[in-house]
């Protein structure tokens, strides 16, 4: 019964609130706009590849970032990403997700900072 029930629990129990970790860049989930009367904010599908602090439980990740320039050598498909993430999202931000049977299942990071690995 308790492994039922594990299965059912909302992502937002059991993934860690702080993590980071190392991935490639799967999917740039699309263009958000740039921030007027709503700050939106589209989700990126990563594979991970390791956990570097704390502890991650999917093969894959869904990640927004802030204002990302999707034309940047550093959002191109298959570029390695050092990610520090956390479940809080800015203020006022409205979720573009293009995953969302997915983001149900496995939750949503926003990306604080990043670094691509070489």
């Amino acid at each position: 019964m308790s492994g039922d029930q594990d299965k059912s629990e909302p992502a937002e129990r059991i993934l860690p609130r702080q993590l980071i970790i190392e991935a490639e860049l799967l999917d740039t989930g699309g263009p958000a706009p740039r921030p007027g009367e709503m700050y939106l904010v589209s989700l990126m599908r990563y594979k991970v590849l390791a956990d570097v602090q704390g502890r991650y439980p999917h093969r894959f990740i869904l990640v927004g970032h802030h204002l990302p320039d999707l034309g940047s050598p550093e959002f191109q498909i298959g570029v390695r990403q050092r990610l520090q993430l956390t479940r809080e999202f800015p203020p006022h931000a409205t979720l573009l997700d293009k995953f969302a049977a997915e983001s149900r299942e496995i939750g949503c990071y926003f990306c604080s900072s990043f670094q691509v690995l070489h």
